[in-house]
């Protein structure tokens, strides 16, 4: 069946529920995203599990998921170079955790610096994404910047482990991404503006 009219399917589907024109564009990009998302990490577990490295895999979805989908960053408009940036960010943050051991000096003026830029930055959504409302915009902002404040915990303070390491660099790159997103944002103002009874 051809994307387009089995988009335009469920897109009639879910009007029928009533919901409008905004809600239905939410509900397909989140039907989508839960499709590519899924696909990419079935192909990422496979990959690393072929290495012996499937537990590894798993701390740095289990943290990079939640920072992803509560702040945004990069994103790519094609699947193959999403699959390879997440690929790329992963494998990074498993290769620092083994080469460069941060000290606790380090992590207690990173985490912070982090949080910080996810507050002010954050989050930057998809351009394909159908507008946040300013409400839904400072929760999603200050959920992230609680999780790092866990991670900062978790990671700061006790006995270092490679785990540990990996989540504190997936931070970093995490805030380097998304004041690189941030900054093109501003430049591209590609977003959306959001109806005043949604804001």
């Amino acid at each position: 069946m051809d994307v387009n009219v089995l988009e335009r399917r469920v897109k009639d589907s879910i009007k029928a529920q009533n919901y409008t024109d905004l809600e239905t564009r939410r509900i397909w990009y989140s039907l989508c995203l839960l499709g590519s998302e899924c696909s990419k990490f079935l192909i990422m577990l496979v990959l690393f599990s072929l290495f012996g490295l499937k537990t590894e895999l798993l701390v740095c979805i289990s943290v990079l998921l939640p920072l992803r989908a509560l702040s945004g960053g990069l994103h790519f408009d094609h699947y193959l170079s999403c699959l390879a940036s997440t690929l790329c960010m992963i494998v990074t943050g498993v290769a620092l955790a083994r080469i460069v051991p941060p000290n606790v000096f380090t992590m207690y003026v990173c985490f912070p610096l982090c949080i910080v830029l996810t507050y002010m930055l954050g989050p930057v959504p998809s351009k394909y994404r159908p507008p946040m409302s300013r409400r839904n915009k400072n929760r999603f902002r200050k959920l992230a910047c609680m999780f790092q404040l866990i991670l900062m915990y978790l990671c700061v303070g006790r006995q270092p482990s490679t785990y540990m390491t990996m989540c504190f660099w997936l931070v970093v790159m995490h805030a380097l991404q998304l004041t690189v997103a941030y900054v093109m944002s501003q430049k591209g103002g590609y977003h959306e503006k959001i109806p005043e009874q949604l804001s």
